[in-house]
């Protein structure tokens, strides 16, 4: 299926919030509009249970986006994991 090229009129604070993106993730506009309409659009039409396939190289692109901790959040949030199960209580066992 060959691609269809849009062109549209963005309000001056979605262009900036659109360039601030684009540049926090270091991908092209074309592609966080690409991401964002297809979030919009795709769960309203798609099949949820079968989502289409993606390729390795977007499976790549996917991960790089993926936000990063820092050291010191990451240990910060595995306290609060480490905390949380401790206030979990156990389950038992259902054949029990």
């Amino acid at each position: 299926m060959k691609d269809s090229h849009v062109s549209l009129r963005l309000p001056a604070a979605i262009a900036r919030a659109l360039d601030k993106i684009a540049r926090a993730h270091a991908v092209p506009k074309s592609q966080v509009l690409r991401e964002a309409l297809g979030r919009y659009i795709l769960p309203q039409t798609a099949d949820r249970a079968n989502p289409p396939p993606i390729t390795a190289a977007e499976l790549l692109a996917r991960w790089r986006q993926l936000p990063r901790l820092a050291a010191d959040e990451a240990e910060e949030m595995a306290k609060d994991l480490a905390d949380a199960r401790k206030k979990i209580p156990p389950v038992k066992p259902t054949w029990e």
